[in-house]
């Protein structure tokens, strides 16, 4: 959809903004839409995470609904941010880089800022924007929530579940909905920008990289779509003997765009990859776990990587239909990737850097093992358990789920 016909559907081609009510989003509303995708805590020993709004948040979701609904026929971009304790030249940097992704990418229609709310103190995010927004109006919608028994995971999919309430609601096709998951230290320049623009208008996937520090390009040859496509081919055949390298730059929640539609077919990103400790049954012979008695379970924990488990899950389920569309259309994507600078990671300490990238290493791993598909959970009997998993399709069960996506 081009900016003209954007602007005709939003003005019902008459110049003149559609009656749609101009008030803030309801408390009403939202306590609905809440509960179509909180799910209930099964047991005393299960914290499942829940949502709240501010009147400010409300106001602001106004203006992200009406980005959706001009979105019945033709993609759109929706941002997810996740963060905590940002001040106000924090704030305002932030605003000025989505309006900046906004030029560029001129079907991004709004922006969902996730709150920590274990790690938030004194309010200081929601009261930094609301600061930057009364200095000069954005030209996005900025709709801050807060999460409680916050996770990387729930960050995300509490966004994706808000997202598809509305799309629901409006009759919009989620596959017209991008969501373009950020870090909040991550910018990209112009020419990066109208690049992935390109690639969201053309193409079902974008492929993202991460800079080095030094601004450069982390892939050795020149012909990266190849050599990306090679790494890739080995991570499927020979996953305990592949090159994982690549991957702690490629394709993460840093940076990374995905169909609405896509992220509900499988039930959202996957708790399992939080980082919490679990037991787990290693019955399988695997060299990644030589030392483990495959009799007895043993703790495994995997810290962070959902998006890579999630392209996973993406790619083998399409392969167990018969379906080899995702695969060429990856393909297509590693062509033309699109490059972003995360200042967070420049700043880090190099010692930081190297744990950093040593746990997604490990957290690598266990996902291609399969480890990150099953969990030994207690049953609220007194020393019972039982296994749960992913279910056909490489679904996340609606009980494995930090919020439900209703099809």
């Amino acid at each position: 959809m081009n900016e003209s016909s954007f602007f005709n559907q939003a003005t019902n081609g008459s110049g003149k903004e559609t009656a749609k009510k101009d008030e803030k989003f309801s408390r009403e509303e939202f306590d609905v839409l809440v509960r179509n995708i909180e799910i209930p805590s099964a047991s005393e020993f299960e914290k499942k995470p829940k949502i709240e709004i501010s009147d400010q948040g409300l106001e602001q979701l106004e203006g992200l609904e009406k980005g959706i609904e001009v979105l019945k026929e033709g993609t759109g971009v929706m941002v997810v941010v996740r963060c905590w304790n940002k001040k106000p030249d924090e704030i305002k940097t932030f605003v000025e880089r989505m309006e900046k992704f906004k030029k560029n990418i001129p079907n991004l229609q709004g922006v969902i800022l996730v709150i920590n709310n274990e790690g938030e103190k004194d309010n200081i995010t929601e009261k930094s924007l609301t600061e930057s927004l009364a200095d000069k109006k954005s030209e996005i919608p900025i709709v801050p929530i807060k999460v409680q028994n916050y996770t990387w995971t729930s960050g995300l999919n509490s966004a994706v579940g808000i997202l598809n309430e509305m799309a629901l609601k409006n009759d919009v096709p989620t596959d017209n909905i991008r969501v373009m998951n950020i870090s909040f230290g991550v910018d990209l320049d112009e020419q990066e920008l109208k690049t992935c623009n390109d690639d969201i208008e053309k193409n079902q996937f974008v492929v993202t990289a991460r800079k080095t520090s030094e601004g450069a390009n982390p892939f050795e040859k020149k012909e990266m779509g190849e050599d990306l496509w090679k790494k890739f081919k080995d991570i499927l055949r020979f996953p305990n003997e592949a090159e994982l390298a690549e991957l702690a730059y490629t394709m993460r929640n840093t940076f990374n765009v995905i169909s609405l539609k896509n992220i509900v077919d499988l039930g959202g990103f996957n708790p399992l990859c939080n980082g919490e400790g679990r037991k787990f049954s290693t019955t399988q012979p695997n060299p990644f776990f030589r030392h483990l008695d495959s009799m007895k379970e043993s703790p495994v924990s995997i810290k962070g990587m959902e998006d890579v488990e999630f392209f996973m899950r993406l790619i083998l389920g399409s392969l167990q239909s018969g379906d080899n569309t995702v695969i060429k259309e990856l393909r297509k994507a590693m062509d033309n990737p699109v490059f972003y600078t995360d200042y967070d990671w420049n700043k880090m300490h190099e010692v930081s850097k190297i744990r950093k990238i040593g746990n997604e290493m490990t957290a690598l791993s266990l996902i291609f093992s399969g480890l990150a598909t099953k969990e030994s959970v207690r049953t609220g009997k007194d020393g019972e358990r039982k296994t749960v998993g992913l279910v056909k399709k490489m679904y996340v069960p609606k009980s494995m789920q930090d919020f439900y996506l209703r099809k």
